[in-house]
């Protein structure tokens, strides 16, 4: 997992631009109980904040959306989530 701040020095962009796209609702990620945002370290989602910055893409979806359940309910891993361009807004999809 990469913070805001490790991503913006990987893409090498200011960090405030990440925090101005999550206000703005163009970078859609969920936060943690901490108030940090967390990224998954893979290249397809660094090359996708990449597009958001260079505007290939309009939105970018990061959030993992659990599907309600009664009780208890556990964290999801980031494993086995397909993270896919789409032509608009990008967002993972469940495999």
């Amino acid at each position: 997992m990469l913070s805001a701040v490790q991503l913006a020095a990987r893409l090498d962009i200011p960090v405030n631009w990440i925090y101005v796209q999550i206000r703005r609702k163009r970078l859609l990620i969920d936060q943690q109980s901490t108030g940090a945002y967390l990224f998954q370290n893979s290249p397809a989602v660094v090359n996708a904040v990449r597009d958001l910055r260079n505007r290939t893409i309009h939105q970018l979806d990061l959030r993992i959306i659990q599907p309600h359940q009664e009780g208890h309910q556990h964290p999801l891993s980031l494993e086995g989530i397909d993270w896919r361009a789409r032509q608009e807004t990008w967002r993972p999809s469940r495999v």
